[in-house]
């Protein structure tokens, strides 16, 4: 009996310590008149509760509070009626276990309050390390039949609202690529008069940008994902000056055409793991899902690159009747540098009772100032238990 009770309280503290959320279950009553009916409708409330739960998140493990109590009762119990030494250490290591095991992602606090003619129903869903209600539901019935139907839709409510926070994580693969182009033209031109005679000063600036950006993650649980980036840009410019009047060291003026060029490339794969958990390194990526209450969501992306190179090449010339000698005419040098990545993808439809969500769209955008265009590409599959 006693190994028996040992071995099923060994079990249990490893089921509570899984790595699902815990959610822990307390009913309290208020019943003047039959404190008795309090405790019995605060037990079927708990219970009712306890069951949606397991239902609708089956990746938690609930505990009520009446079943700590029992548990460690026993454990008690049996600690005192140890007949070895052996035992008594195996029952005093069960109840170390599941008393260092005690500790809740979750809190649920059920209340019942009764005054005779009508009972309230108060049902709250606390997050434990943000000392936070997430969700607060209440409900009033006349005592009698009806309690039970109102503490199913309470319970209902309850599980409704709190899977809009995630309770059971959606993990699975998600894949996000990014094209950008840029390209633009302009000129600035006046007349200029020099050497007695009337002419045209020309300045001509033009600039392109490719670059692609390839993400590769695997959303491992609630806003957490691992997996690889790759980035390559090229951009370009080039600038050419035809200035009939240069002013010449000598003080005298000239025909001059000064032209620049640049070429810059960026290589980068690899995520960035600044980050840290648990005295672990981890990839600096994070994964959001956001519910809303219209049936859609939306998938915020936030992630950041290992340092990677980017090289810088310029030339420069100048002709014309002075000043075409140039201290440096080429120009190479290397910088490392890293970039992020964040974008907000949505809405799609589903909502958070879903088993499953799904996703395959195109968002292009282009920036009023700059002219650029971006597009987006965005393919996953998320499931939850």
């Amino acid at each position: 009996m006693k190994a028996a009770l040992v071995l099923g309280l060994t079990l249990f503290a490893a089921a509570w310590t899984q790595a699902g959320p815990r959610v822990m279950i307390q009913a309290t009553s208020v019943d003047a008149a039959d404190p008795r009916r309090g405790d019995e409708t605060a037990s079927a409330f708990m219970n009712i509760v306890a069951v949606r739960i397991a239902k609708e998140f089956p990746c938690t493990t609930t505990i009520t509070k009446k079943e700590v109590g029992a548990i460690l009762d026993h454990l008690r119990q049996r600690a005192l009626l140890a007949s070895t030494v052996d035992q008594d250490k195996s029952v005093q290591q069960a109840f170390e276990s599941f008393a260092g095991s005690y500790g809740a992602d979750y809190l649920v606090v059920l209340k019942v309050i009764a005054d005779g003619s009508r009972c309230t129903l108060s049902a709250r869903w606390l997050d434990v390390r943000m000392a936070k209600a997430l969700v607060s539901q209440m409900d009033s019935v006349a005592m009698g039949s009806g309690v039970l139907a109102a503490i199913d839709r309470l319970a209902e409510k309850l599980v409704d609202e709190v899977a809009y926070f995630e309770i059971c994580p959606y993990t699975g693969p998600v894949k996000i690529t990014v094209n950008t182009n840029r390209s633009k033209e302009e000129k600035e031109e006046y007349p200029v008069f020099c050497n007695g005679m009337d002419q045209q000063y020309v300045k001509t600036t033009s600039e392109s940008k490719v670059a692609d950006t390839e993400l590769e993650v695997t959303r491992t649980r609630r806003n957490w994902a691992t997996g690889t980036i790759r980035y390559h840009s090229v951009e370009t410019s080039k600038l050419v000056e035809e200035d009939p009047c240069h002013l010449c060291e000598s003080g005298r003026k000239g025909g001059r055409t000064y032209t620049e060029n640049h070429r810059t490339t960026v290589d980068i794969e690899g995520l960035s793991e600044d980050s840290s958990t648990a005295g672990q390194r981890i990839s600096d990526v994070r994964a959001y899902l956001k519910f809303a209450q219209n049936g859609t969501y939306t998938l915020e992306v936030l992630a950041t690159s290992q340092p990677g190179t980017r090289k810088v090449h310029v030339e420069r010339k100048a002709e014309g009747t002075c000043d075409t000698t140039l201290a440096k005419p080429k120009e190479d040098y290397t910088v490392r540098v890293d970039i992020p990545l964040g974008n907000v993808m949505g809405p799609f439809s589903g909502s958070p009772r879903d088993k499953v969500l799904t996703g395959h769209k195109e968002f292009p955008q282009k920036d009023p100032v700059t002219g650029e265009e971006t597009t987006i590409n965005v393919e996953f599959e998320l499931r939850r238990d």
